[in-house]
């Protein structure tokens, strides 16, 4: 059983314990997230589509064929006017970006809500957080990614004045921003595990992750990447072969997708949870013997 001691005393085990613990019920969330977005992208597209155009073109594909090679132009009557209303697809670009982030925030809330069950009682029921995963938490899981996405595109245009001067500059503005977003790292986990506010969130992320410990997660998180992409390459490579199945092949290819996601994401959002349980006085006194590698490589 994974305590809060567990992430104080040997962060790794504690880290592999949750996962292992949690990583089936991610994949469930995450495929009811997948699910809802291409329901959505479903309907839209569905929405903006000429149905009596698209049934001429299977009644006749030779026409539809020569038509197109005279007039490349036609290919958009399959939208419901004739033509691209790029106002409109802006629009649902906005509305999709916002039901995005909702998503996001209800999944953070549902990952660390997990966590948080596991880790302070032994046992997390899934339908238990779900009910209760629309809550205050969930908005202000929001508000703070808002806060992150507008501090990002501030960075971001540093960033570009840096490379106007000279490309050194860009080089450490880049790293720079990187450095700086790793410091917000623990915000979303403070909300869910200690009940902060946003802008407590914000200030307890920034006090517990000094630029020497974001300095050492963003080298942490470099070699996980490399780790996870090359684990990525394999399993779609792998589940690539099922997709000349017909349907079959592409329900294989879901769930597979699906168990993946689920795992990396229980490994991130695990190691969020235990970075909060480390460094706060939630629950246990901090423990500062026995520490191991690990520790070495998120500790001052």
């Amino acid at each position: 059983m994974t305590s809060i001691h567990s992430f104080r005393s040997d962060f790794s085990s504690g880290l592999f314990s949750i996962t292992g613990q949690v990583w089936w019920k991610y994949a469930l969330v995450y495929g009811i997230q997948y699910t809802i977005i291409i329901v959505i992208m479903i309907v839209i597209m569905a929405s903006m589509l000429n149905y009596d155009f698209i049934s001429q073109i299977f009644e006749d594909p030779e026409s539809f064929g020569q038509m197109v090679e005279q007039d490349p132009a036609q290919v958009l009557n399959i939208f419901s006017d004739g033509e691209v209303d790029w106002l409109k697809i802006g629009l649902v670009l906005f509305v999709l970006m916002l039901v995005g982030l909702v998503l996001m925030a209800w999944m953070q809330n549902v990952y660390l809500k997990l966590n948080d069950s596991q880790i302070r009682h032994g046992n997390s029921s899934l339908s238990d957080v779900l009910k209760n995963s629309f809550d205050g938490k969930m908005w202000l899981l929001l508000a703070v990614t808002l806060v992150m996405i507008v501090a990002f595109l501030g960075m971001y245009a540093l960033c570009f004045a840096a490379a106007m001067a000279h490309w050194s500059l860009a080089v450490l503005a880049f790293i720079g921003m990187f450095l700086v977003g790793l410091k917000f790292i623990l915000a979303p986990a403070a909300i869910v595990h200690g009940d902060y506010t946003v802008g407590g969130s914000i200030q307890y992320s920034f006090e517990k992750i000094t630029w020497k410990r974001s300095f050492l997660l963003l080298l942490l998180c470099l070699v996980a990447a490399v780790m996870i992409g090359i684990a990525a390459l394999i399993v779609f490579a792998v589940l690539g072969f099922f997709l000349l199945i017909p349907l079959l092949g592409m329900l294989i290819y879901f769930a597979g997708s699906v168990l993946f996601y689920g795992l990396t994401n229980a490994l991130i959002y695990s190691g969020i949870s235990g970075l909060y349980f480390r460094y706060s006085d939630d629950g246990e006194e901090e423990n500062e013997s026995g520490m191991s590698l690990e520790d070495h490589l998120v500790t001052d």
